[in-house]
This record gives structure tokens, C-alpha cells and sequence, in this order.
């Protein structure tokens, strides 16, 4: 049987909490076994599936089309409740990364989402969507999608200016979404939408809001959407990730065959790209002429002669010493930043805990291969296990000199732990104790 290559660009995994379920890895190998040479990870109104699903594509050969399926307000983002003139809270739009500076739009316009408009949904605006517009492929939007609703509700006239606002903002980057799940509705947004496209000279894509692999695991996306959304159903069991061939036969006419392949041109439009290996800080503040490096020492030395007054030499080795670790590793940004919200949570009686210490020769370093290493014994370029379970390069190693005394403290279960004198280690008995005043009798909590 003839079918026509395309792309889905509209897709939802498990990281779409109330309706999702597959996961990223199975979308990957999906469109691999499908022969697709790109697929799109578009979460409702969340960013968080994306870096492992561009892990996954990337595992598979496929190339990530990186998105968002965010929640657009009727009209501002601030406002609540519904509207005389609007039966929805919010409707939906597409947006896809043409490259990374695409990406960083649309992780602002997430966030703005949370942070502003969030109003049962986390909700952009059309003020927003134009302020952060660079480099984005946006696509009107599915059957909730705010033209296909006004078209469904008669409203044609504001459907038609909505989508002129959209090619005003994105030009040859916007597309009008046309989709067929087998519901008798779909024909009278299709038919509307084909005419507007047309009339406005908008190209036109099909997307396939897929949910789930199969289809025949309809039934257990219907337990997931009943656990997790409570009332939330859908009217057909055709949301699975479906092959070209299955597209091709939900065509309504011959245009359907120019709108799939568009898919094909979307996903040429997006790169892929995620620059995601570098380390990024934050943003601080800095003065004219001054450095991380720079602000880091001054602030200490203010900290240490509050503490300490002039001290004497040796202290301030110690500090020189210390602060070219911290240089040499780059991290002055890093403290510069930690500091910040510390210092702001004192001022604002949040209360701060002690913080945390260093490793210590003899601690025990997990490699990939599921050996124990001393953390002594890893070398640059080995790979260990992080806390998270993730698998990371050495790129640095740093010997730090410890000139303080060390104690050894073994537990029933054999386990033994080395740290400072001074090492502060909470018990349920006695509250937090140095490490030299601790007792045989106390029961540690946290080392």
C-alpha cells in the first residue's frame, strides 16, 4: 500500500502528567522503527521530557524536534475566570525550536506560564508569544487550539484574525494544524481551516495527537488520564503515534497529502540543536571592571576581618589557597550565587543549615562498571555514578590539602566514615554534635 514519508510534530509523553503515556525512549524508537527521520516532543505547558528525549533520539539515530505545547489565554495571561466571550480558560499552541536560541524562548515562555499566567493551566499570551517570537516554528494549534474552536463555535471572523496576528508575528514559520482522529467534529474544523489557509496563504500541517504508542494501548491511557485528571476522557482511541500509512488513510481529501508533507519541511526548519553539555550560570551582578574572581575575594576578605580583624599570615595562605581552588575549578560564579540566596534568606528569617563538606581520601567513588573506587584512584576521563544515577566524565581532578586532623567514625553496620574534628553530625539524642564530641551511645541521623 502507498503512504507518504512525514514527521510528527505533535507529540505527548509521560512528562505531560494528566494525559501522557509513553515515554520519551519510546517515541525515539517509535519513529526509528517507523523510518522517521525526525519526531517532536511537545508537552503540554512543560519543557521537562525534552533533554532526555533529545538523549533518546539521539541514542536512536533520530533527529529531536525540540517544542512545547503551551496554553494560551483568551486574552491576558493575568486574567481569571472565564470570559463573557470565550467558553474556554485557555486554548492550545505548537511551538517548535528552529535552534537553540528557539529552545531559550521557549523555556520563557514556560516559565512565564507558571510564574503569570497560571490559571488551571500555566498560561502564555499573544504580548508574550510576540515578545519572545525569534527563532520558533508555531503551529495553530490542535482540535483545542483557539481558531479551530471559533471555527467549530461559528466564529470565523475571529479565527481568521487570529491567525493574520500569528503570520504577522511568524510569517512563512507559521502553520495551520489540520488533524482527523475519526470524530464527526473534525471535518468542519478541517474544511474551515483549509479555506482560511488558503485565504490567508498559510501553509498547512497535519499533526497526530499521539498519547501513546499503540493502538491498542488506548485502554491503559484511559486509566492513566482517569488517575491522574479525574474527569478527563477522550472521544476516540485513535491518539496513538501512528505510521505514515495510517496517516494517509484519515486524508479527508487530496489536500491532506501537501500537509503531511509539510511535516517533513517543518522538521528541515529545526535543527535540533541544544547546546546542553556546558556548564551555565546564573546571571550576577556585577561593577563596572569587576570580576566573579574579583567581587568573590573582596567579599571574603569583608566576611573574614568581620570574623576574624587582620588574622595573620597564616591565615591569609590559607585564603589565597582556597580561593585559587576555587578559581582554577571556576566556580566563583557558583559561591557568588549560593551565597546570594543564603544571605537573603538570613535577612528574611529563613533558617540556613550548615552546608555540606568534601570528600575525603579513602571515600568511595561508584564507576560505571559498578566498581568501588577510592576517590584518591579516579583519574581524568574515568566515568562515575553520580547521586542521580547518571553516568559523568572526570574532566578535572584536584588534590586539596587537608592539614586538619582526621577522625574515623565506624557504625554497628561496619560502615566507616572519615571526616574533620570539627564536623558537625546530628543525633537524635543530643542534636547536632562535633564530630570529636560524639559518644558511643549516639544515634547518628545524618553524617
Amino acid at each position: 500500500m502507498w503512504f507518504y514519508p512525514l514527521a510528527h510534530s505533535l507529540v505527548n509523553s509521560d512528562y505531560s502528567s494528566k494525559d501522557g503515556a509513553q515515554s520519551v525512549k519510546q517515541i525515539a524508537a517509535r519513529a526509528k522503527e517507523l523510518g522517521m527521520p525526525a519526531v517532536a516532543l511537545t508537552d503540554h505547558g512543560s519543557c521537562g521530557g525534552l533533554l532526555q528525549f533529545k538523549k533518546a533520539c539521539e541514542k536512536e539515530g533520530v533527529k529531536a524536534i525540540l517544542g512545547c505545547e503551551l496554553y494560551l489565554a483568551p486574552e491576558l495571561r493575568t486574567t481569571r475566570g472565564k470570559l463573557a466571550d470565550h467558553t474556554k480558560t485557555s486554548y492550545h499552541i505548537t511551538v517548535l525550536a528552529k535552534n537553540d536560541n528557539g529552545l531559550r524562548n521557549i523555556f520563557k515562555l514556560c516559565s512565564i506560564g507558571w510564574l503569570e499566567g497560571y490559571y488551571y493551566k500555566p498560561r502564555v499570551d499573544m504580548e508574550v508569544l510576540r515578545k519572545h517570537s525569534d527563532d520558533l516554528v508555531v503551529l495553530s494549534g490542535c482540535g483545542s487550539g483557539r481558531a479551530a474552536h471559533m471555527f467549530s463555535n461559528d466564529r470565523d471572523r475571529e479565527a481568521v484574525e487570529w491567525l493574520e496576528e500569528c503570520k504577522d508575528i511568524w510569517g512563512e514559520d507559521f502553520y495551520i494544524e489540520l488533524q482527523n482522529h475519526g470524530l464527526d467534529w473534525q471535518k468542519k474544523q478541517y474544511d474551515s481551516l483549509v479555506i482560511a489557509a488558503e485565504s490567508l496563504k498559510i501553509k498547512t500541517v497535519v499533526t497526530q495527537d499521539s498519547h501513546y504508542p499503540l493502538r491498542k494501548d488506548a485502554e491503559l491511557h484511559g486509566y492513566i488520564c482517569k488517575l491522574n485528571a479525574g474527569d478527563l476522557t477522550f472521544d476516540s482511541d485513535h491518539s496513538w503515534f501512528k505510521s505514515e500509512e495510517e496517516i494517509m488513510e484519515m486524508a479527508f481529501d487530496a489536500k491532506w497529502k501537501q500537509a503531511v508533507h509539510n511535516t517533513l519541511e517543518v522538521a528541515d526548519k529545526c535543527t535540533g540543536e541544544w547546546n546542553y553539555g556546558d556548564t551555565i550560570w546564573p546571571e550576577f551582578k556585577l561593577e563596572e571592571n569587576e570580576t566573579p574572581d574579583t567581587k568573590l575575594k573582596d567579599d571574603v576578605m569583608k566576611g573574614f576581618s568581620k570574623l576574624f580583624g587582620e588574622g595573620t599570615k597564616v591565615h591569609t595562605d590559607r585564603i589565597e589557597y582556597e580561593l585559587g581552588v576555587i578559581q582554577k575549578m571556576g566556580f566563583s560564579t557558583y559561591f557568588l550565587v549560593v551565597a546570594d540566596f543564603i544571605n537573603w534568606a538570613k535577612d528574611n528569617g529563613i533558617a540556613v543549615g550548615p552546608g555540606r563538606g568534601c570528600f575525603l581520601p579513602g571515600s568511595l567513588v561508584k564507576t560505571k562498571n559498578n566498581d568501588l573506587v577510592a576517590i584518591e584512584d579516579i583519574k581524568i576521563n574515568d566515568h562515575i555514578i553520580s547521586h542521580d544515577g547518571t553516568i559523568n566524565k572526570v574532566t578535572n581532578t584536584l588534590e586539596y590539602d587537608v592539614s586538619e586532623d582526621i577522625i574515623e567514625l565506624e557504625f554497628d553496620d561496619g560502615k566507616i566514615i572519615k571526616c574533620t574534628l570539627d564536623h558537625e553530625i546530628h543525633t537524635t539524642n543530643r542534636g547536632w554534635v562535633k564530630a570529636i564530641d560524639l559518644h558511643e551511645d549516639d544515634i547518628v541521623t545524618e553524617v
